[in-house]
């Protein structure tokens, strides 16, 4: 009986150890398709950014080096407990994403603080008119969201076209 118990527990115990990281990353992959669909929901919709309407935009996809990049910066305002666009380093958007391989054309960020979820960071960011105005730019093809123990980073991106940058350089 003690046999077949210990041979149960460590059936449990080492099968289901093996389970926590695919639920993990099945986790962290609903987060992701939803904070996609709420973005494009937006911009598929059209919506008004204070007194000026936008219609209905191209949908965004997701880019992981962004997604690090909004990560890194949400985990370093909380530990250095700052909320702004330019951090005590004195890097802006531009100089984060570069550190993480980002070679971009356009750039931009929305931060949010104290959102329970994304919807309600949507709502927000919908009722700023810069933020609004940013999440309806068609020039963003590329998003990374992330959030970290209340700090929400939104990271907008165009990557730069390798094509246009060999035009470029042999016009030079």
């Amino acid at each position: 009986m003690i046999k077949t118990y210990l041979k149960y527990c460590f059936c449990i115990l080492f099968f289901g150890l093996s389970i926590f990281p695919k639920q993990e990353l099945k986790g962290q992959s609903i987060a992701k398709n939803e904070f996609v669909e709420a973005i494009n929901s937006v911009r598929t919709s059209g919506c008004k950014c204070g007194r000026k309407y936008y219609p209905p935009i191209d949908e965004i996809q997701w880019n992981d080096t962004l997604y690090l990049s909004s990560l890194h910066y949400a985990k370093y305002m909380h530990e250095n407990n700052f909320f702004s666009h330019v951090g005590p380093n004195q890097k802006n958007i531009g100089d984060r994403v570069q550190d993480f391989n980002y070679d971009w054309q356009f750039i931009g960020e929305n931060l949010g603080q104290g959102q329970s979820d994304i919807a309600q960071l949507v709502v927000d960011w919908k009722n700023s008119f810069t933020h609004c105005k940013l999440m309806m730019d068609n020039r963003f093809t590329e998003m990374g969201l992330a959030e970290y123990k209340g700090y929400w980073v939104l990271h907008l991106g165009k990557p730069f076209n390798k094509k246009e940058q060999k035009l470029s350089q042999n016009k030079n």
